[in-house]
Formats: structure tokens, C-alpha cells, sequence
């Protein structure tokens, strides 16, 4: 932008503009209450709303596990395997995980751990 040609006719212009952009904006957001009025009966419903309640439902529906809960999971699920071990697909289902985040888990955090011992591929035990 080159403020050398900015002046006071282009400021009004922009600010016309501006103007005009935040009454169009209100009409849109007045005709979408309306139309989720129509559709969810009488009461009226702002899209803002809709939004807010989505959210929260989607992310209720799934809690998260707290912090070092996989590794004392697969520590003891592993320890109760025994010297057979368990592949990850077993494990993650014992501990009610999904198998991708095992694989990670194991990859990034499990490797460091000296109590963890790779069998072969995705098959784990712990060391004795």
C-alpha cells in the first residue's frame, strides 16, 4: 500500500465502505436467526449459538485420559502378558486405546523405557 497517494477522500471512501460492510454484515446475520428460526420452530437460535452447542456436545462425547495413564496402562498390561508379550493390536484393546496411538506412543516414549523390550514388529514384553 503506498500511503503517499492516502488522503482524505480515499479515508472516506474507506470509511463509507466500512460502514456499509458492517450494516450488510448485521442484515446477513439478521436473516440467518431467521432462517434457524424457521427451522427450529419459534424460538430463535443465533448461529453463534449453534455453534457453541456443537462444540460442547462434540467434545463431551470423548474425554481425555489423564496425563501418564497410557504408560501405566501398558506397563501393567504388559507385566500381566508375562514373558509372551503383547502385539499391539492386543495390547491396544486391553487398554482401550486405539492401535495408532500405541504404535506412536510406543515409537516416541516406549523406546526410551529400558522396561520395554521389542519382541518383533509391533510385539512387545517387558524386559526380565
Amino acid at each position: 500500500m503506498n500511503f503517499s497517494k492516502l488522503n482524505t477522500d480515499v479515508l472516506r471512501q474507506l470509511l463509507k465502505l466500512s460502514e456499509k460492510k458492517e450494516t450488510l454484515v448485521q442484515e446477513l446475520e439478521k436473516i440467518e436467526e431467521e432462517i434457524l428460526s424457521h427451522l427450529h420452530g419459534s424460538t430463535a437460535i443465533t448461529s453463534s449459538k449453534i455453534k457453541k452447542i456443537s462444540t460442547t456436545t462434540a467434545a463431551a462425547g470423548k474425554k481425555r485420559a489423564q496425563r501418564g495413564m497410557i504408560k501405566q496402562n501398558v506397563l501393567r498390561a504388559l507385566t500381566e502378558a508375562g514373558s509372551a508379550g503383547l502385539k499391539v493390536p492386543e495390547l491396544s484393546q486391553k487398554i482401550n486405546a486405539t492401535s495408532a496411538s500405541i504404535h506412536v506412543w510406543l515409537s516416541n516414549v516406549g523406546k526410551k523405557l529400558t522396561e520395554i523390550e521389542k519382541v518383533g514388529a509391533g510385539h512387545f514384553r517387558i524386559r526380565q
